[in-house]
């Protein structure tokens, strides 16, 4: 049993979430996720946002990165 909270999930993905451009069309880090694996290990991810609506969401990213 993993003793990880909802709360220190929050915690993880609101420290993870740093807003910034990337460049003029690209914004990120505007939204963030965290995910806790079954192996007890926790991996956050943050969004990517495009002008032309091909960015990913922090879920996605969160996903991956496992």
């Amino acid at each position: 049993m993993n003793d990880v909270t909802w709360q220190a999930l929050y915690q993880q993905a609101v420290a993870t979430c740093q807003p910034h451009d990337v460049s003029a069309t690209v914004y990120a880090g505007s939204v963030a996720a965290a995910v806790l694996t079954a192996n007890g290990h926790v991996y956050t991810g943050i969004s990517v946002d495009t002008a032309c609506s091909l960015g990913y969401c922090a879920e996605r990213n969160t996903l991956v990165a496992c």
